[in-house]
């Protein structure tokens, strides 16, 4: 059945299971699973049209993916073949000898111990500051974003409904929590103090572009089982790490040099660009493949562990069980060169406030960046992850393969956390001085009795009713096709960090 006031999917009694990772005998938690689906399904309706507005309530379950158990079984069934190391055994040295410099992922144990955001909760929801049963109760009403529209602008929803939504979906590709600005915001900043960055990434050069000039770099993330990122690269050839603090991912991952069209086939794949399409359709022929490069390094992450990514390095990523992570981008000094040229060509400001800072607090990656200035545009060029062969997804590309369109969708990417900013409910927008905040109070009224007033008029004549409707029809098909010809450049932020 679906909603009548949504046309959205209503969990029926068989789909009603609570996923077993919900705390069901958490008080509060009992309370949310009470109350009446429409509520929940109205907003999540709301969600999933702004994000997908061409996805109908039949869409987001077309290709079955959570009854099929066949797929299970084979998601089950792959083996975990990543390298783990312990942080009370290998030094922060002997880390950047045999992980680090070489590019070589790692899983990483220890790490996560002596954070406030723990471990995974109980039945009845005890547990770490993250545990789903803390998150209901202290971030219920807090608003996450769970993806952006056509326009780039972020799309939020509160906790609760979301949880509600993630305890009992049965979508093939449910959506995703992936929050970047979680540590600002007044309601949610604590989220930031309840974790601290192993101590293997303390040392990240992008520190000294300043908080307000380096793109986001840190994610809350949250989501279900199928939910995930379909393969990329992460921008501006950074690397990154994830914690897990509950639930299960599975990682591929394949060396920069494996080119694009291998792990990102052309024709496209039953279920879409999603995460979980990639792991049931590309997944087994690369398995399969002849050229070693070319099958991918697997591994099944668990709570509790650190997951590093080298910059470069193809992955992608699906939750197994209810997840809860965070994860951050960061450039260390061993990836400075391949970095820097990126940061040159797609963020010229950041590049100037950087080199500033570099000339003051690291002399010797000043006068680096200067010599890299001085080289001919095929040495700048030459390192394996910024050829056109290894060029990033539609998800996050960041190669310097000569596209002249990239800077110009860079400086829009740029902009993306102000425009975040502006669209975040009013509790989530930092604090503004009281004269803005009384002249928007006052602006803002005028302009919606104004808009509404022009509506009214332009509603009582016909023939300019008329020609109104058809601009705002070829204004519609000509913002649908302007989104189709840029998706890659909206799936960038969507996708390019989401693990």
């Amino acid at each position: 059945p679906t909603c009548p006031r949504t046309d959205c999917a209503m969990p029926t009694p068989s789909d009603a299971t609570v996923d077993p990772s919900v705390p069901t005998e958490d008080p509060a938690w009992r309370e949310l699973l009470a109350e009446p689906a429409e509520r929940f399904e109205r907003r999540i309706g709301k969600a999933k049209r702004l994000i997908y507005p061409r996805r109908t309530a039949e869409d987001w379950r077309k290709a079955s993916f959570a009854s099929d158990t066949a797929l299970a079984a084979q998601l089950e069934a792959i083996p975990d073949n990543g390298p783990r190391i312990d942080t009370r055994e290998v030094s922060r040295e002997e880390f950047v000898r045999d992980w680090e410099q070489p590019r070589r992922p790692v899983v990483i144990r220890g790490a996560t111990e002596s954070w406030a955001a723990g471990a995974a909760g109980d039945r009845q929801g005890r547990g770490g500051a993250w545990s789903l049963g803390e998150l209901l109760r202290q971030y219920g009403g807090e608003r996450f974003k769970v993806g952006e529209d056509d326009d780039s602008y972020a799309v939020w929803l509160k906790l609760k409904y979301y949880l509600r939504y993630l305890a009992t979906s049965r979508d093939d590709s449910p959506l995703y929590v992936f929050d970047s600005s979680f540590a600002e915001r007044s309601g949610t900043s604590r989220l930031g103090r309840d974790y601290a960055p192993p101590h293997y990434f303390a040392d990240d050069l992008f520190r000294y572009a300043g908080e307000r000039r380096r793109p986001p770099y840190r994610w809350f993330v949250l989501g279900p089982a199928r939910s995930g990122s379909y393969v990329h690269i992460d921008p501006l050839g950074t690397s990154a790490w994830n914690a897990l603090l509950q639930g299960r991912k599975l990682w591929a991952l394949l060396p920069p040099h494996v080119p694009k069209e291998v792990v990102q086939p052309t024709p496209k794949l039953h279920g879409g660009r999603e995460a979980v399409a990639w792991w049931a359709n590309v997944y087994p022929k690369l398995a399969a493949a002849t050229d070693p490069d070319h099958r991918p390094l697997t591994l099944v992450q668990t709570a509790g562990e650190t997951v590093y990514v080298p910059g470069g390095w193809w992955h992608c990523v699906l939750n197994l069980d209810v997840t809860v992570a965070v994860t951050q981008n960061l450039c260390p000094r061993s990836s400075f060169d391949s970095v820097w040229r990126r940061v040159v060509k797609s963020r010229p400001k950041m590049s100037k406030r950087l080199a500033e800072r570099l000339a003051v607090d690291e002399p010797l990656l000043h006068q680096r960046t200067v010599e890299l200035a001085k080289l001919p545009p095929e040495e700048k060029g030459g390192d394996s992850s910024s050829s056109s062969s290894s060029s990033s997804s539609s998800s996050d590309s960041d190669s310097d393969s000569g596209r002249r369109s990239r800077p110009r969708r860079d400086r829009r990417s740029r902009s993306r956390s102000r425009q975040d900013r502006r669209r975040a409910p009013a509790s989530h927008r930092r604090s503004r001085s009281p004269v803005a905040g009384a002249v928007d109070a006052g602006i803002r009224p005028a302009l919606e009795r104004s808009r509404a007033r022009l509506y009214r008029t332009v509603s009582a004549a016909p023939v300019t009713h008329a020609m109104l409707a058809e601009c705002t029809a070829r204004h519609s098909h000509s913002h649908h096709s302007h989104s189709h010809h840029s998706y890659s450049h909206h799936s960038y932020s969507h996708h390019s960090y989401s693990h």
